[in-house]
């Protein structure tokens, strides 16, 4: 990783607020109620909770950027010395670039992850009926022989 190389998050990446998350949800984690939560459904990397100012850094990454270009824009809407910023962002955006919550923006890792396959493909010698589960590496589907099995 270079801090010259653009990055993104893809668009499939959810920042919510832990505030509008339910009890339920909260209790089963410490968080601040100023919190986000950050996920990747259908991805095996485990949710993340961040404060709001690391949220609207990452928010930066909706459009693809660098990391310097990232941390410049967020610095100046939030009035702070970006090379302050950038030694203290550099270890936490890493760590999600490492999650793969960062990625370059022409990866496969930038495209939402969804289903190979839909309802009436043909595959081999059996017909889709209904995709069960999808997650970023395994994908399960219900499907039937011609027939009918």
């Amino acid at each position: 990783m270079a801090i010259t190389d653009p990055f993104i998050l893809p668009k499939d990446v959810v920042l919510v607020p832990v505030s509008d998350l339910s009890a339920e949800v909260r209790e089963q984690f410490q968080s601040a109620e100023s919190d986000y939560a950050i996920t990747r459904p259908r991805s095996r990397t485990p949710s993340k909770i961040v404060d709001a100012e690391t949220a609207k850094l990452l928010m930066e990454f909706r459009a693809s950027k660098t990391i310097v270009e990232a941390v410049i824009s967020y610095s100046e809407a939030s009035q702070l010395n970006p090379e302050e910023t950038l030694d203290e962002a550099f270890p936490i955006l890493q760590r999600f670039i490492n999650a793969r919550i960062l990625v370059p923006p022409e990866s496969d890792d930038a495209h939402r992850i969804t289903a190979c396959f839909e309802l009436g493909d043909k595959i081999a010698a059996f017909e889709v009926l209904r995709c069960i589960q999808v997650l970023e590496d395994t994908e399960l589907y219900q499907v039937k022989t011609s027939a009918g099995a």
